[in-house]
């Protein structure tokens, strides 16, 4: 496998990574056996979202092989212990070969130094990254889109990168306007089990609820006009 289809795959892994990370959520459980190939798209992608969780965590989870040395210890860990399977997923692809066991732990470094495992010599434009998302300590490793910023720089493709971000910060934006119109519409609907029953009262309040939602519209409708 050549660096380029191994950035290819990569790209696609990370994508889905970025946006589950952008959803506050730690998959958990990302390894060779849950990443899904679809052949008549030539796609790559995440699954088995099973053990996933929302936030920080302490509770173990996940395959051994694939897991961070802080899910091991009674802490509380983030999503970067994803980014240090992403790091297994990255060696099996270039060696085709599973090494990460308990006892190798031992061949890394302290924090914020990079691994003494290296890449095969075909593969050492991926080994400064490789590095980075597997530093024994979460806190030196990059975010999924810094990763996925690195691969698709290799493969001269940065436009992409700043396209998809643009994408997802639009989907955020509009997701966040409709949580935020589904909890005024909530909120309302409480109040107005609060208020009398007069009619004038009523209709005030689904007046003010009206504009409200329609404030929110105009303000995603802004936010797009401007992307």
């Amino acid at each position: 496998m050549t660096n380029i289809q191994i950035c290819q795959i990569m790209v696609q892994i990370l994508m889905g990574l970025e946006y589950t990370h952008s959803k506050e959520t730690i998959h958990r459980d990302i390894s060779a056996d849950n990443i899904l190939f679809f052949a008549e798209q030539g796609q790559f992608k995440l699954a088995d979202f099973g053990v996933a969780t929302f936030g920080t965590t302490v509770n173990y989870g996940g395959k051994v092989d694939y897991m961070a040395p802080e899910v091991k210890e009674p802490k509380h860990y983030n999503y970067k212990a994803d980014i240090w399977s992403v790091g297994v997923v990255l060696y099996e692809l270039c060696t085709y070969k599973r090494k990460y066991k308990d006892e190798v732990l031992s061949a890394f470094r302290t924090a914020n130094k990079p691994t003494e495992i290296k890449l095969p010599d075909d593969y050492k434009e991926l080994q400064p990254i490789f590095n980075k998302i597997t530093q024994y300590s979460p806190h030196y490793r990059p975010t999924a889109s810094e990763v996925l910023k690195f691969f698709l720089e290799i493969l001269g493709d940065v436009n992409s990168y700043q396209s998809y971000m643009e994408q997802m910060n639009q989907l955020k934006k509009e997701e966040l306007a409709k949580q935020v119109k589904s909890d005024v519409v909530e909120l309302l609907q409480l109040l107005s089990t609060q208020i009398s029953k007069n009619s004038s009262e009523q209709e005030q309040l689904t007046q003010e609820l009206q504009q409200t939602l329609k404030s929110i519209d105009q303000i995603v409708l802004k936010s797009q006009a401007q992307q």
